[in-house]
């Protein structure tokens, strides 16, 4: 998909969603929950969960994703054994891992380190552009 068109795609499913992303309900509230706990978030609502079921999307291999201060992690729902070590998605999610509360946590956990994983290479590049821009400006 060409960049504006996944941009597009993006927007879209952003604006249409079938639950508040802060307080996702049912099965994602759940999920939801449970990174906000492993990121230690007081408030939850720094942390959405969008769902891109249905979507164009969601035919690229991606049902869902998480975002936390500008990042994200994409999420792939399926029982497909073969996409278990790697696909489009950035984590593979079974349905033993919704359904069940300890598998749950240790995917919430996984979401969570990826968050934070994102967040450091994101921020790591910000400064590295600051101080690219200080250099070129320094001897302008």
């Amino acid at each position: 998909m060409p960049y504006s068109q996944a941009m597009m795609a993006w927007s879209l499913v952003r604006n249409h969603q079938p639950w508040n992303p802060a307080e996702p309900e049912g099965w994602a509230g759940d999920l939801h929950s449970e990174v906000a706990i492993a990121l230690g978030l007081e408030n939850w609502a720094e942390l959405c969960l969008f769902s891109a079921a249905g979507s164009a999307l969601d035919w690229h291999g991606m049902d869902a994703w998480f975002e936390f201060y500008g990042v994200r992690v994409t999420l792939d729902v399926t029982a497909n054994p073969s996409k278990f070590n790697g696909y489009k998605a950035d984590v593979i999610v079974t349905p033993v891992a919704i359904e069940n509360a300890d598998e749950r946590r240790d995917l919430a956990a996984t979401i969570a380190e990826e968050l934070m994983s994102k967040r450091q290479e994101a921020a790591a590049h910000q400064r590295q552009q600051r101080r690219t821009m200080r250099a070129m400006t320094a001897c302008a």
